[in-house]
């Protein structure tokens, strides 16, 4: 039930759209931003469920006090997804639906310690208050919380 609900409300688009109106006056990255910047929760995730068939199977579930992403207008991020450091500074790239993270020390990203990392995103139209963030981008990578959906707090 959880997963046809998420799917209806995700997937019939693949761009980011919303349904207000962007203003006339701002460029599409910049009204894009402005939508993206705030406070967004973690409420559902897209995990491996059988990776013996042929495709692996994957599954959403729903998260109770899932992981916080803050994007802040001056450019600098609060990440709680990635526990060994949780602050730096983003960039962000609509027309490649991409936000490249710089944290301010390392992170374990799928075993490996990095301090930058790039995560592709979707809108959920035709609501403001959904994010779809990809964390991987190939699932020989991501075993858990591949993608996420994210809510607006604030």
């Amino acid at each position: 039930m959880l997963k046809s609900k998420i799917q209806s409300l995700l997937f019939p688009s693949s761009i980011f759209l919303f349904s207000c109106a962007p203003d006339s006056n701002l460029p599409v990255s910049l009204d894009l931003l402005k939508k993206i910047i705030g406070e967004w929760q973690q409420v559902g995730s897209f995990n491996l469920v059988d990776e013996s068939s042929n495709p692996q199977a994957y599954d959403w579930f729903a998260v109770e006090d899932g992981f916080l992403l803050r994007l802040n207008e001056n450019g600098t991020f609060d990440y709680t997804k990635y526990t060994d450091c949780t602050t730096g500074r983003y960039e962000f790239y609509p027309d490649s639906k991409k936000i490249e993270f710089n944290f301010d020390c390392e992170i374990n990203f799928n075993g490996v310690s990095v301090s930058k990392i790039t995560e592709f995103f979707d809108g959920s139209p035709p609501q403001n208050d959904r994010l779809l963030l990809a964390h991987a981008r190939s699932s020989d990578l991501c075993r858990e919380s591949c993608m996420s959906i994210l809510k607006r707090v604030e």
